[in-house]
């Protein structure tokens, strides 16, 4: 119940701290913008604004048989723990 407890609490400290330069609350406009100029300077991160799903990546991303191998290492690895 403790670990279990200290996740969870991690896990929404996480939430709340994280995330893109747009997102954070905790930068003032002008540490936005110097993040965000950072980021595209060392061509860092990614841009999700106005990106489209495409589905022909998904179908390319289950061709692939590396997603299954890290599947079934997941999988593998979690049984012992559950």
């Amino acid at each position: 119940m403790f670990l279990g407890t200290c996740t969870v609490v991690l896990a929404l400290i996480c939430f709340a701290l994280l995330g893109s330069p747009q997102e954070v609350f905790w930068l003032s406009k002008d540490e936005k913008r110097m993040a965000a100029a950072r980021i595209l300077r060392n061509k860092a991160g990614r841009d999700v604004t106005g990106k489209k799903w495409k589905w022909d990546q998904v179908t390319e991303a289950f061709k692939d048989p590396q997603l299954y191998f890290a599947m079934v290492n997941a999988f593998l690895s979690s049984v012992p723990n559950g």
